[in-house]
């Protein structure tokens, strides 16, 4: 072998940082989903990913391994509010048991948003998911009847942000567990 040959490690320092996350953060995570594309599924599967199913099984997370059911995997990033900076993984099995990932390259965000922090639509504070495992939390639905998302149907728990400031507070605040309407859409009825 030519010793002059330079070998390249092609693992973007973005992928090794949110594996790094995402071993760090496993206890808080909300959700779990991945998928790939149909074109290239070897390719483009998240080569991690048995790594990081296996370490949501040895936490009490579950795993839903029925063909086509969807796991959602998430972290939040609390560095930058109001921004899409948060990642989030589906994955699921076909009826071969193979598995598929997608991870959205547009942006995500588990946060509410600065009008929803400053101008809370409850009395009590403005919702902020709790991390934890929410079982069939959503189904297929429309978001406020307008658009296409996933809707919430089953109870999770939030914290109640109520000082009105732009700034997620999910330390010292009371929790309130129920439906609140915590949807995953997109960030608006023209995006």
């Amino acid at each position: 072998m030519n010793e002059n040959i330079t070998k390249i490690n092609y693992y973007p320092g973005h992928m090794a940082k949110t594996k790094r996350q995402i071993l760090e953060n496993i206890n808080l995570i909300d959700i779990v989903y991945v998928v790939v594309d149909a074109r290239c599924p070897a390719s483009t599967m998240i080569k991690d990913i048995n790594e990081i199913i296996k370490y949501v099984k040895a936490n009490g997370g579950v795993v839903f391994e029925t063909p086509y059911f969807l796991n959602l995997f998430a972290i939040r990033d609390e560095s930058n509010v109001n921004k899409f900076n948060d990642f989030l993984v589906v994955y699921w099995y076909d009826d071969k048991k193979v598995i598929h990932t997608y991870s959205p390259t547009k942006g995500f965000t588990t946060d509410p948003g600065f009008k929803s922090l400053t101008s809370p639509v409850n009395s009590k504070g403005c919702a902020i998911l709790k991390e934890g495992w929410y079982r069939r939390l959503w189904v297929k639905g429309l978001h406020k009847g307008k658009y296409s998302a996933l809707v919430q149907v089953n109870p999770c728990t939030v914290y109640r942000d109520n000082d009105k400031d732009r700034e997620l507070d999910m330390k010292n605040v009371k929790t309130e567990t129920g439906l609140f309407g915590i949807n995953m859409h997109r960030a608006s009825e023209k995006n």
